[in-house]
């Protein structure tokens, strides 16, 4: 990881007579030890079946103490587990989605299901579908560790043959966008954060693009989360996509990873 330099990224932007900041922060540190499974026994999803996972040393329900996130918008969830399909779909996993079927067998081992939405489980074709299981602090911050975060091949509806295509695409570098998502109060500050695959950012090398409502605001070089301040009143569009060296984005294995959210 990059060593993280202190102050800000300020920007000015149409976006308001203010100046649009964006702050790096200190990475909250988790325990290493830390997993979060997707149970493949169950890798043909059904739109009746919830999805199994295995998570360990990574207790849900709990608030994260992290005085560089002290401000932001907290879960009333506490920590929870970001489930992603195809990099578009989103679910929650959450300390009440406990598997009942499962006795656990140590204290930081547990076990839990989700069932897909309605709307998600119409909206997947069937065959070759991915999932991305990202665990997250109650401030909604995506845990930095190397192997916790992980994008799975699964089958929905049936059983078909590999898709070394996709397999390849998932092997590239790209990122996958975590927040800002919903509404927020004028003044307060918004969490930004991404999760990166495959790849590295720096300098000279890899940076995450960020554009709010179609306009370029910063190029991020840091995998840290930040703080956006002064966002003005009004429906925003955040929008993050993977830069090489040259300035060329790299393509998506799935799609623009982008958000619509609210200040009010």
């Amino acid at each position: 990881m990059n060593k993280l330099s202190l102050g800000f990224i300020a920007i000015a932007t149409s976006l308001s007579a203010n100046v649009v900041k964006i702050e790096p922060l200190k990475t909250t540190p988790f325990n290493t030890n830390i997993q979060v499974e997707f149970d493949t026994n169950h890798s043909v999803l059904s739109r009746n079946d919830p999805i199994y996972f295995h998570l360990k040393s990574f207790p849900l329900g709990v608030n994260t103490y992290s005085e560089s996130l002290m401000g932001l918008r907290q879960n009333p969830y506490g920590t929870t587990v970001l489930v992603v399909l195809n990099g578009e779909h989103r679910i929650y996993l959450k300390k009440v989605d406990s598997n009942p079927l499962k006795k656990d067998s140590q204290s930081y081992e547990k076990h839990f299901q989700k069932f897909l939405t309605t709307k998600i489980a119409r909206e997947l074709k069937e065959g070759k579908n991915t999932i991305s299981v990202i665990p997250l602090t109650s401030y909604g911050e995506s845990v930095k560790l190397p192997k916790v975060i992980q994008t799975k091949i699964v089958d929905f509806g049936k059983r078909t043959q590999r898709d070394p295509q996709l397999e390849e695409k998932l092997n590239r570098p790209y990122v996958l966008y975590n927040e800002p998502t919903g509404r927020y109060l004028k003044g307060e500050p918004v969490l930004l954060d991404f999760v990166l695959f495959n790849t590295t950012l720096s300098p000279g090398g890899n940076r995450v693009l960020v554009k709010i409502d179609g306009e370029q605001v910063a190029l991020l070089d840091q995998y840290v989360p930040y703080k956006i301040h002064q966002l003005p009143l009004g429906q925003h569009v955040i929008k993050i996509a993977l830069i090489d060296s040259k300035g060329i984005s790299y393509p998506h294995p799935f799609c623009e990873q982008q958000c619509h959210i609210t200040v009010e």
